[in-house]
């Protein structure tokens, strides 16, 4: 039961991300509660959002999710490679998935930072928190503001190398959005 308004957005922001989180995108679920435990939850196959936001903010939330599912889901490795020593709760993340290289860039684990690595290594404070917020709220930041992350990459080797990640792994030849195309006010 997603709202009209929320499918056009949704149908909007997906068909202008990577095909990946598409492709990957099994279950997708707009919540309208009042209090929500979670503006949004996201993983290998599963988008669950608050549609109780702004236009803006729900296309937002929407690709971060998609991050998450583009980490998880599209972006994968086989056993065959090895196990590295990032992991999703119980489920390993093997030595070919291309995120292992993203990760590797700031962290040693999925929440244990490298020696030397600071705050302004990330795009924003959530980026901070693990592995894979990290590579959510990246995907995030270079699809919405991507002239910002430019700019902010020109001058931080670990932000420079992150964006050359987003754009060359991941987005390839995908334009970052525009949302006024499809976002009113």
């Amino acid at each position: 039961d997603i709202r009209a308004r929320h499918r056009e957005l949704a149908d909007a922001t997906l068909r202008s991300l990577p095909a990946f989180c598409r492709n990957s995108l099994t279950n997708f679920y707009v919540l309208y509660e009042d209090a929500p435990e979670n503006r949004g939850l996201g993983g290998s196959n599963t988008i669950i959002i608050t549609g109780n936001v702004p236009d803006a903010e729900f296309v937002a939330l929407l690709v971060h999710e998609c991050g998450h599912v583009v980490d998880l889901g599209g972006l994968v490795g086989t056993s065959e490679s090895g196990r590295s020593s990032f992991v999703d709760g119980m489920t390993p993340m093997y030595l070919s998935d291309p995120s292992v290289a993203f990760y590797s860039l700031s962290w040693n684990r999925a929440s244990e930072r490298k020696k030397g690595i600071r705050d302004t290594d990330f795009v924003s404070g959530y980026a901070t928190s693990d592995v894979f917020e990290d590579f959510a709220e990246t995907f995030a930041f270079y699809a919405l503001q991507n002239k910002e992350f430019a700019r902010l990459a020109k001058s931080n080797p670990v932000l420079r190398s992150k964006y050359v990640f987003m754009r060359d792994v991941v987005f390839q030849d995908v334009p970052p959005l525009s949302l006024g195309s499809f976002v009113r006010g």
